[in-house]
């Protein structure tokens, strides 16, 4: 199916608070977070939240934004992590992925090791959903610079059972634009993928299409719409250029800081990509969120927009998230949605706002 006029649809019927319902982590001399790295709502209204850096620990959280428990620590044992990188929540408990362990932790809801799963990860894959005792892996959260001779690089999407480690799918996806096709550019276009009931989501980041495979990796539908890819701005390079200098000041030289950033402009393509986010939530939509980056702000004074697809693809509209505190969505729950939030000492916090959906 084809959409036109998409970016002007609103969606109705989903709408995101103004004001968030708790924050945690922001507050001088309240809890803090170190490295915050994923978040999944559990049965009930909880939050889980995984904290990296040298905490390695999973943190507990209420409907009403006190902290239950804290599990985990760094280390190689059973319920010690060397570096969180996913984190899932399924009907058989909580599941967490260590990259550098390489190893998925399945845990109570109460936060119990149940098991472990040594070696599971297909490649450098990311835990992206669990149901029942198959896992879904997609590509790597953690993109770098790839030489080929095509435009864009494809990564693996493996369906396997965790307790036997037998693949039942493999299959690959576009997910990341070469370094002979602009892989340099700042704003080079990347693709995603997600899971959503027992099927696949996948898109890319410069076609305004999105993709829903079967659960075997073949193409079950393909929603499309029309949209114009937005120039990058002076002022957009502008703000990019000084962001990037402050970062690699003291690590490089300046005119070294300088020839980088001409080399940018130079193999840019020039355009944004059209979105660089994709969430599921418990209704199976699917919710795409425009183009953003740590170096500066793009959405406008009402937050980042997303787009919002129902299950079977139609499109549903626009739903904006709060403005505040450069807030990131992570997860979606029934009826609130979790992300992370910075303040102006970049220090990390947890904010949980309503989320409405008639």
């Amino acid at each position: 199916m084809t959409y036109r006029g998409l970016d002007t649809l609103q969606a109705e019927s989903i709408h995101v608070s103004a004001t968030p319902i708790f924050r945690i982590g922001l507050v001088e001399g309240g809890e803090e977070f170190e490295d915050l790295v994923d978040a999944a709502f559990v049965p009930g209204g909880e939050i889980i939240v995984a904290d990296g850096g040298g905490t390695q620990q999973l943190v507990r959280i209420s409907p009403d934004g006190r902290i239950r428990g804290r599990w985990g620590r760094t280390g190689e044992g059973p319920g010690e992590y060397q570096r969180i990188y996913s984190l899932v929540v399924g009907d058989a408990g909580i599941f967490v992925q260590d990259l550098f362990a390489n190893r998925v932790t399945h845990l109570s809801l109460d936060g119990s090791v149940l098991d472990s799963y040594q070696g599971v990860e297909h490649g450098n894959t990311t835990l992206l959903g669990v149901d029942g005792d198959i896992a879904f892996f997609g590509p790597p959260r953690v993109r770098g610079n790839f030489l080929a001779d095509t435009p864009w690089i494809s990564a693996s999407i493996v369906r396997l059972k965790l307790g036997t480690r037998t693949p039942l799918t493999a299959g690959n996806v576009e997910y990341a634009q070469s370094i002979n096709f602009g892989g340099k550019d700042p704003f080079v276009s990347q693709g995603f993928v997600a899971v959503s009931r027992g099927r696949w989501i996948a898109t890319r980041a410069d076609r305004p299409e999105i993709r829903i495979l079967s659960s075997e990796g073949r193409t079950v539908q393909i929603t499309r719409w029309e949209q114009d890819a937005q120039p990058v701005s002076e002022a957009l390079w502008d703000e990019y250029s000084v962001g990037y200098a402050e970062f690699m000041s003291g690590r490089v030289s300046p005119a070294d800081i300088a020839s980088i950033l001409r080399s940018m402009r130079e193999v840019s393509a020039g355009v944004l990509p059209l979105f660089n986010h994709l969430l599921t939530d418990p209704f199976g939509r699917t919710w795409l969120g425009e183009f953003a980056s740590n170096s500066f702000a793009r959405p406008g004074p009402e937050g980042r927009r997303y787009q919002v697809f129902d299950s079977d693809g139609s499109a549903l509209g626009s739903v904006y998230m709060p403005s505040a505190r450069n807030f990131t969505l992570v997860a979606i729950g029934t009826d609130r949605i979790v992300g992370f939030e910075t303040d102006e000492l970049d220090r990390e916090g947890v904010a949980v706002y309503s989320l409405d959906v008639r």
